[in-house]
């Protein structure tokens, strides 16, 4: 939006926006496609897998990540790894229920500081 108002252009980018109802809704009335503003990080796809885990009390399953309301998607997840499986493994998750609690903590953590940026 601001890039369109640099531009000097008639009309503002704000009477668009007001006529298609938001900016994101003119841009795509337009068949322009945005980029996501918001990066996923391989430490991301652990957590959101971790968290699932957590919640089901079990190894989650491609459909029970999809069906979830944890972020990234599954298509990020696989731009970090080759399948689920390594994604579950790296997380921390296999044999999921197995582990006394705080055996479980520690991996997590470990993975996390693994997964860190160097």
């Amino acid at each position: 939006m601001e890039m369109y108002d640099e531009m000097d252009l008639k009309p503002s980018a704000a009477v668009v926006a007001g006529r298609c109802g938001t900016w994101r809704l003119a841009l795509a009335k337009l068949g322009v496609r945005q980029r996501s503003e918001r990066q996923y990080t391989e430490r991301d796809c652990l957590s959101a897998i971790h968290n699932l885990t957590d919640d089901l009390g079990h190894e989650p399953t491609t459909d029970e990540f999809t069906n979830s309301d944890y972020s990234p998607s599954l298509k990020v997840v696989y731009s970090y790894f080759d399948s689920w499986d390594d994604a579950k493994e790296a997380a921390g998750v296999v044999g999921y229920g197995h582990q006394h609690p705080e055996e479980e903590a520690d991996e997590f953590f470990e993975m996390l500081e693994d997964a860190e940026p160097k």
